[in-house]
């Protein structure tokens, strides 16, 4: 599927499946909203896999999420509050700041946004993340992104990748690890898992509310980020040893498998959202 024919060039759209295998755009900027012809894009959209939340009280609650701007961009780089609406209408300003937001640990809800310098140094919303960024927050422009959602989909296409492993520390930093070879890709996860969290091997397996969809290429000297799907991380399932028994993994790590089948299936949605949204 190429993706020339449903973008314009710098235009961003991410997409995420829900549980009922549907999918809705979780994101978008300025041109991706023109391309569609789309008024407000994200006015009353529930925005709890785009932004984060300051604490899990408020994930606690029934709201609905609003924001103020239509280019998701420019509110971060303008703007430092979101509005979040009760059912009864009242509304609940929280203030947030982009840099911040990842030390919150599990009390946070973020966005994975990864394209690393190096493998083991990855950092969230910093200069880091990639060579074309926005100076103002650290952001990735939207070519870049879209840059990279062609390049993994281009991996998926053309090589053979089981999985990929990424080991994702709140503190802003993850280590990302991919095999061709399932087995071999395991054992090296657990040789780090017991190494950081001197455990029981762990596998946290893919499911509805993984973390994130990472590809890495065969001979580990690229990461791309293959689609944004960051969704209710704190409701999701407790990762497990070999034993069944869950794993306590505090507030600084939490990993995630990903299997290639659905990886392609991820991207492949998030290629159509556009068509989806536009036909919605």
């Amino acid at each position: 599927m190429e993706t020339s024919s449903r973008y314009n060039e710098g235009a961003l759209l991410i997409a995420q499946r829900n549980h009922d295998r549907t999918v809705q755009i979780v994101e978008m900027n300025g041109a991706a909203q023109q391309h569609l012809g789309l008024s407000s894009p994200l006015a009353n959209h529930p925005l709890t896999s785009i932004l984060g939340v300051a604490t899990q009280e408020l994930l606690e609650e029934e709201l609905e999420y609003d924001i103020h701007g239509t280019d998701l961009l420019d509110l971060l780089s303008k703007q430092r509050t979101i509005t979040l609406r009760h059912a009864d209408g009242s509304e609940h300003p929280i203030g947030f700041n982009i840099t911040r937001m990842m030390a919150q640990g599990r009390e946070a809800i973020f966005r994975l946004i990864l394209s690393p310098r190096t493998l083991n140094a990855t950092r969230y919303f910093t200069d880091d993340i990639i060579h074309s960024h926005d100076e103002a927050t650290g952001l990735p422009d939207s070519t870049a992104m879209i840059t990279m959602l062609r390049q993994a989909q281009e991996v998926v296409r053309t090589r053979e990748i089981d999985a990929c492993f990424a080991y994702i520390q709140l503190d802003k930093s993850v280590q990302i690890y991919g095999s061709a070879q399932r087995t071999s890709l395991l054992a090296h996860c657990g040789r780090v898992i017991r190494r950081n969290l001197r455990g029981d091997d762990m596998v946290a397996r893919m499911g509805d509310d993984a973390l994130g969809i990472l590809l890495m290429d065969v001979n580990m000297q690229s990461v791309h980020l293959a689609l944004h799907r960051i969704h209710r991380m704190l409701l999701c399932d407790p990762p497990m040893d070999s034993k069944g028994h869950i794993i306590d993994i505090g507030t600084h790590y939490h990993a995630v498998l990903i299997d290639q089948r659905e990886v392609r299936a991820l991207i492949e949605d998030a290629l159509t959202g556009l068509s989806l949204a536009h036909s919605a």
